[in-house]
């Protein structure tokens, strides 16, 4: 993501959190899973990664279900 934000910023259409309302909107619900990947700019603050310990794995499953009942 870095080389996209630079690439604005050169271009004169720096992206700070706001400039896409939509966006943020569906990543404030969303959740990330990635594996091998540790990017804090991708958006979802909400999720587990490779470098999560099985405490943490844990605790977002049991909050992931207690999402998916509510639904």
């Amino acid at each position: 993501m870095e080389h996209v934000l630079n690439y604005l910023k050169q271009a004169g259409q720096p992206h700070s959190k706001g400039s896409y309302p939509k966006t943020d909107d569906i990543l404030s619900r969303s959740m990330n899973i990635s594996i091998g990947v540790v990017d804090g700019g991708l958006g979802a603050g909400w999720g587990i990664n490779i470098l999560s310990d099985n405490t943490e794995i844990e605790k977002r499953a049991h909050e992931f279900k207690a999402a998916c009942k509510l639904g």
